[in-house]
Order: C-alpha cells, then sequence, then structure tokens
C-alpha cells in the first residue's frame, strides 16, 4: 500500500516535458537587451552629468573670481569681467539644459 502511494505522488509531483517557449524565450531577450541599453544610458547620462557639474563649477568659480577685480561694494557693471562670465554662464545654461528631441512613432 505504501508503494502504491508513493508512485502515486511521483506520478503527480513528476514535470511534464513540454516544448520550448518561443514567445516567452523572445520577450525575456528583448527584456535582457532592454536592460543593458538601459544601463549603457544611464552610465552615459551619469558621466554627462558629472561632467557638465564640473563645468558650472568652473564657470562659477571664474565668475567669482572675476567678480573680485572691481569694487565689491558696487554693483557690477554691465561691461565688466563678471558680467561676460554671468552671461557666459546663463548661455551654457540655455544650450545644456534644453529638452530633448521628442520621439514619435510612425506607422
Amino acid at each position: 500500500m505504501t508503494r502504491s502511494i508513493d508512485q502515486e505522488l511521483a506520478r503527480l509531483l513528476a514535470t511534464l516535458e513540454r516544448a520550448v517557449d518561443e514567445e516567452f524565450v523572445a520577450l525575456s531577450e528583448a527584456l535582457i537587451r532592454f536592460d543593458e541599453r538601459r544601463r549603457t544610458l544611464r552610465r552615459a547620462a551619469l558621466s554627462r552629468v558629472a561632467l557638465e557639474a564640473l563645468a558650472a563649477g568652473a564657470m562659477l568659480v571664474v565668475f567669482a573670481g572675476a567678480a573680485r577685480i572691481g569694487d565689491a561694494a558696487a554693483i557690477i557693471p554691465l561691461f565688466s569681467p563678471a558680467m561676460a562670465g554671468l552671461a557666459a554662464l546663463c548661455m551654457w545654461c540655455a544650450v545644456s539644459l534644453r529638452s530633448p528631441p521628442s520621439r514619435h512613432a510612425t506607422g
């Protein structure tokens, strides 16, 4: 009697042989490729942010240094090195912080 119960349990718990699910495999491979691409783009974005932060810091140091050339108590004149540094910093920010181009699906 014990043997028949063990055989019945073995039969019920046995894994069935089935064909490979091609759709699942294709979806899994696509998700792996997507994740690899996402990691690559994230690494590139982080390095770009670090480089731009370094450049912004350098511009601020130059601006602060240029502001100390003149009289600190006076208002910064329009045509001064400090104002030129501020204008360059503003232009750089305007160019680097532009919105990314939108992607439209065709078809």
